[in-house]
């Protein structure tokens, strides 16, 4: 079990890690570790994996509805730097990159997924 505790240097552990990915398997395997690692845990520089995803450009669909659904979603929390996810994901989404790099749409699709989370609540609290 040592090895799946792991930590970088920057403490970042797996949850870190997965969120680099854009695949619908993330869901299954977060899952899977989110019983074994404490999924609000933060990197060396306070952020969680929210802000990981945003960066990465990781939330697809499953994987937000998923972490929204279990209540794990905070995209309004602020790392070291006072950024929030959502402001990662926005400049992310204008860095410009090489079209064949990746999937080259994935963080707009990362962005208006967190979006539509977003309005969702708004929508709830009236």
């Amino acid at each position: 079990m040592e090895g799946i505790r792991w930590t970088d240097r920057e403490q970042r552990n797996l949850l870190h890690l997965l969120m680099r990915h854009w695949n619908d398997e993330n869901v299954r395997i977060l899952e899977a570790l989110m019983y074994i690692l404490d999924i609000k845990s933060k990197d060396a520089y306070g952020q969680g994996i929210e802000h990981h995803g945003a960066i990465h450009g990781a939330f697809n669909k499953p994987l937000t509805w998923f972490l929204k659904e279990r209540g794990q979603l905070e995209l309004h929390i602020k790392d070291f730097s006072g950024k929030t996810p959502l402001e990662y994901a926005e400049e992310e989404v204008n860095r410009e990159r090489h079209p064949d790099l990746f999937n080259s749409h994935r963080w707009e699709k990362s962005l208006h997924n967190l979006r539509e989370i977003c309005s969702n609540d708004k929508n709830s609290d009236t």
